[in-house]
């Protein structure tokens, strides 16, 4: 059963939500210091944030599931090979509506803890989740999909992971107030616009996680009446769209260095920048689900990883030394 589970979730795809949080911790660590990190109350997020990418992925595999049932009953095929992953459609809700609550009950938590920044991000992103796959109009049969993944994720993961960890500890990154009829918002520029440009590298990455599967996934796509960015600008608009993001990637992560808000050391990440070269170049050749697509979780993990595992050790390297 655990099997099952797991396939509908699609576990291994699970990869891009801890690469991201993990971003956010490492740079808390490097910028803040390992002594200003609150593990216990990250962790409560994490769990959140982990549960709700599996209700995301589950949610989207559900409507699929309905969707192909749906087209069997009218006499129709069902466009696409039909998965029950062996679960039902009630297993499949009841799993859903679990990690919804679990995922909900750990966010308000971390919210009650900390103030209405995390709040109303959390909220704005399980909206965003939720109408990723669901409602009268799924974002994933949208040209805005590979935008909205990439923003959520690669941009607001790693804030909301840096800003949980140091909240309290450090002066307000963000603070969202309403007295007497007015809302204000105020940031502290030198520590908010750091982890935006830290979340464009992954952002990049993580979008083109997306168009390779929807570049794939065209003709069965139009099929479904899904009107997703390769089918609205075509194939070669889409790939150079894809290299062109990773170099809006290794772009970044130059820009970090030289604004000195991260450690010079951050131009060792593009030291993957050939391998990354190698899958975009293997991709162009052939865009097929079974054999190529995988490239583009290689080069997630080619982007993300050797920023984590370089931030990790400046904020080791600095505690050390203090």
């Amino acid at each position: 059963m655990l099997r099952k589970f797991l396939l509908f979730v699609e576990i291994r795809t699970k990869t891009v939500s801890v690469l991201a949080f993990l971003l956010g911790t490492a740079y808390a660590a490097a910028r803040y210091g390992l002594g200003s990190l609150d593990w216990g109350l990250a962790a409560v997020l994490f769990l959140s944030v982990f549960l709700f990418d599996m209700t995301t992925t589950a949610v989207n595999n559900h409507v699929e599931v309905r969707h192909r049932l749906r087209r069997i009953r009218l006499g129709l095929p069902p466009g696409a090979p039909l998965r029950d992953y062996g679960m039902g459609k009630d297993g499949q809700l009841a799993a859903i509506l679990l990690m919804l609550a679990a995922a909900t009950a750990s966010g308000l938590y971390v919210a009650s803890r900390t103030d209405v920044v995390v709040l109303l991000v959390g909220a704005l992103c399980f909206a965003i989740g939720v109408l990723y796959s669901a409602g009268p109009l799924p974002i994933i049969r949208t040209p805005f999909g590979e935008a909205l993944s990439g923003f959520f994720m690669g941009v607001l993961i790693p804030f909301l992971a840096a800003y949980v960890h140091v909240f309290g500890r450090t002066p307000a990154v963000l603070c969202v107030s309403l007295a007497g009829g007015v809302l204000t918002v105020s940031a502290s520029l030198g520590d908010l616009l750091p982890i935006v440009l830290l979340g464009i590298a992954p952002a990049a990455a993580i979008a083109n996680v997306m168009l390779a599967n929807n570049i794939c996934d065209q003709a069965t796509d139009l099929h479904d009446e899904r009107y997703t960015l390769p089918i609205l600008v075509g194939t070669k608009a889409a790939l150079r769209l894809f290299a062109g993001l990773y170099a809006l990637a290794g772009a970044a992560i130059v820009v970090q260095a030289a604004s000195g808000w991260m450690p010079p050391w951050i131009l060792l990440a593009l030291l993957p920048a050939p391998l990354v070269y190698r899958n975009v170049r293997t991709f162009f050749q052939r865009q097929d689900k079974a054999t190529t697509f995988g490239l583009s979780i290689q080069n997630l993990v080619l982007t993300i990883a050797p920023s984590i595992l370089i931030l990790a050790v400046v904020a080791v390297v600095r505690t050390l030394a203090a």
